[in-house]
């Protein structure tokens, strides 16, 4: 039998997706809704678990006290940022931008609102770069997921759920004695939250038939999938796959650890930051793809430091 709550709590995705309407009409989401640009749903998990350990890193490095905050206090925009991919001409205007409204007092909030938002997007191209993450325009619906991104999506998930010592440890390799329907059901809570914020992505969608139409049938191919994630949760993985997933999660990497012990609010962690992110370039996929992030929010903050021009961070996001 599965905790419903512990299910939740140790994937980090409890509090993840759903946005007010106040958050809705934001400032910073206007920005990112007039720059026309992409905006997609990941149907995959894997994103949100990258994201939600990014958000667990970053009190690990040396950022201050208000960088760190507007990430947190807006971390439903870190995640929606990151459905977004600005081409290289919208990242100059928004990075000055936020330089203007985060250096000053008046504005600051706006500043943090919008430094969420395109920290998240500037999230995508390593996310998208590493991990192959199935998504769509909400007029334009894709296939199912793969196997292999249910595949990675579980063994992503026990092994979160795995780093908490205070809950039972869920079996990679062998049956669990948990009923698949159960399992589904927690799957559709989880997923459903990327069907909430469709309609934010695409404002201008103005068919209103049109768009609930699609919407269904997404509804309808979700809780397919979610069958199919339950069944690979609740089913062993196999050994061949079982050394695939390795390449793609390796618990042992430093910056997994790290990410782990944040999750766990472990008080003594075995190793630096700087040093893991350095060394995650030749480990698993998961951890060059939480480097990668890394690297991005540390060239943010040494632009609202001054120490790195418009220009320069602008290439960075853009490479």
């Amino acid at each position: 039998m599965i905790d419903r709550r512990i299910f939740l709590r140790n994937t980090g995705l409890m509090g993840v997706g759903i946005l007010s309407v106040g958050q809705i009409e934001t400032m910073a989401a206007k920005i990112l809704r007039t720059a026309n640009d992409q905006g997609i749903i990941r149907r995959s998990l894997a994103t949100t678990f990258v994201l939600e350990d990014v958000l667990r890193l970053v009190h690990l490095q040396d950022f201050s006290n208000d960088f760190v905050e507007s990430l947190q206090i807006n971390r439903q925009l870190f995640h929606r940022g990151a459905a977004f991919k600005l081409s290289d001409g919208k990242w100059s205007d928004l990075i000055e931008q936020t330089g203007l409204t985060w250096g000053n007092k008046d504005s600051r909030d706006d500043g943090q609102t919008l430094l969420a938002l395109l920290g998240g997007a500037s999230m995508y191209a390593p996310i998208d770069l590493h991990i192959p993450v199935a998504s769509s325009e909400i007029e334009d619906l894709v296939p199912p997921l793969s196997d292999e991104h249910i595949y990675h999506d579980v063994w992503i998930m026990k092994e979160i759920q795995n780093a908490d010592p205070s809950s039972s440890t869920i079996s990679l390799s062998e049956q669990l004695d948990t009923d698949p329907a159960d399992v589904a059901e927690l799957f559709h809570l989880i997923r459903q939250r990327n069907l909430i914020r469709m309609h934010t992505i695409r404002p201008e969608f103005s068919d209103v038939e049109t768009w609930l139409s699609q919407v269904l049938s997404l509804q309808h191919l979700l809780e397919e999938e979610n069958e199919r994630y339950a069944r690979v949760y609740c089913n062993p993985i196999s050994a061949g796959i079982d050394k695939e997933m390795i390449t793609f999660y390796d618990r042992e990497d430093p910056i997994i650890q790290l990410a782990r012990g944040m999750q766990m609010s472990v008080t003594e962690l075995q190793y630096d930051l700087s040093n893991a992110i350095e060394q995650a370039g030749a480990q698993s996929i998961y951890a060059q793809v939480l480097g990668h992030c890394m690297q991005r929010l540390e060239h943010w903050y040494t632009y609202l430091q001054g120490t790195l021009s418009k220009d320069s961070l602008v290439k960075k996001l853009s490479a």
